[in-house]
């Protein structure tokens, strides 16, 4: 079982909010519903991530900011 597993187990078991800081977008994708990205320590975007209906792989939806 990998770290992620465990994470994404937590979340759902407990019902919390968990933070990880992962250097890897796609397996941040992989393991999230919802994404910061930072650039040079400024957050630069917000996204949600949703698994694609069709083949099931994490789409990641920026969010808009108004």
């Amino acid at each position: 079982m990998e770290v992620t597993d465990v994470v994404v187990r937590l979340r759902r078991d407990t019902g919390r909010t968990v933070v990880v800081v992962l250097l890897d977008v796609n397996l941040a994708a992989r393991c999230s519903d919802h994404l910061v990205v930072t650039d040079g320590g400024q957050f630069g975007l917000s996204a949600h991530v949703f698994p694609d209906p069709v083949d099931r792989l994490q789409t990641v939806v920026p969010t808009l900011h108004g």
